[in-house]
């Protein structure tokens, strides 16, 4: 059955919108009042609400790199955005906030009520909500599962005065091949046309939520942990590679309710 163009257009400007609701850009600064362009880093969070707490989840080496940066700068701010316009705040002391941390997962959880944004002890006004897990275990995704993700490219970042706009869009993809830390979205068959699409995109991606969808609705199923990119030491991967431009992710299934990460 062809869809019309109108109602793919619909659905997927739907779906954007309801997944935009559970995720948003993590970056730092040099400090509280810097201009966009300096800008040192950028990835993704995930708000999650376990039954018990209410979480953000980014990548273990996006928050490393946080506390890199604080050891030569102690102003150095790690700032989230919650929607348009201004709506970007720093992470009042995150360390404080950390609940778990995993190298190995590359997964940083942090407790995040809704009490806890707010600017000078005011409480902000923003877009965002806590996915609902709402089974748990959470399920293990399955080679060949149709999944989408969503995360804020660092390249597709708009910069201008003291104003900074933050771009997205839903990336659909086919799982090449599940093991028992990560998931695997290599460049071949279906998912070479997104590939194409975002090509030097990768980096931002970094925590970006990967969701696969039923007729129950939408379940979280991983983490983007890192991508792969042709690189000089690496002659022997050409842009046709598979590995060329090629995802991994972090099984969200990891991700225990009160905020711990399960080290299986």
């Amino acid at each position: 059955m062809k869809h019309k163009p109108e109602r793919v257009t619909a659905f997927v400007k739907s779906i954007s919108n309801e997944m935009l609701t559970f995720c948003g850009p993590i970056f730092i600064t040099p400090g509280p009042m810097t201009f966009p362009d300096q800008m040192i880093d950028n990835g993704t969070y995930s708000l999650i609400n376990t039954g018990q707490r209410r979480l953000l989840v980014t990548c273990h080496h996006v928050w490393q790199a946080y506390l890199d940066y604080r050891k030569i700068n102690r102003d150095a701010v790690l700032a989230i955005n919650l929607g348009d316009g201004d709506a970007s705040v720093a992470f009042n002391f995150p360390e404080r906030q950390l609940i778990d941390v995993d190298a190995d997962l590359d997964l940083a959880v942090f407790d995040f009520e809704p009490s806890q944004i707010q600017v000078n002890k005011t409480q902000i006004n923003h877009q965002k909500d806590w996915f609902p897990i709402r089974n748990w275990p959470i399920p293990k995704a399955s080679d060949g599962e149709h999944m989408a993700l969503m995360g804020f490219p660092a390249k597709r970042v708009k910069k201008k005065g003291m104003l900074c706009t933050f771009r997205t869009q839903v990336l659909p993809f086919k799982i090449t091949h599940v093991v028992d830390k990560q998931i695997y979205i290599l460049n071949e068959g279906h998912n070479v046309e997104v590939f194409n699409d975002i090509k030097g995109w990768l980096g931002g991606l970094s925590g970006s939520p990967a969701y696969t969808f039923s007729q129950g609705g939408a379940s979280l199923v991983g983490f983007v942990k890192s991508g792969f990119k042709k690189t000089e030491e690496k002659s022997d991967t050409t842009d046709d590679s598979i590995f060329s431009g090629s995802l991994s992710l972090t099984h969200a299934c990891f991700l225990q309710p009160d905020g711990t990460s399960a080290r299986l």
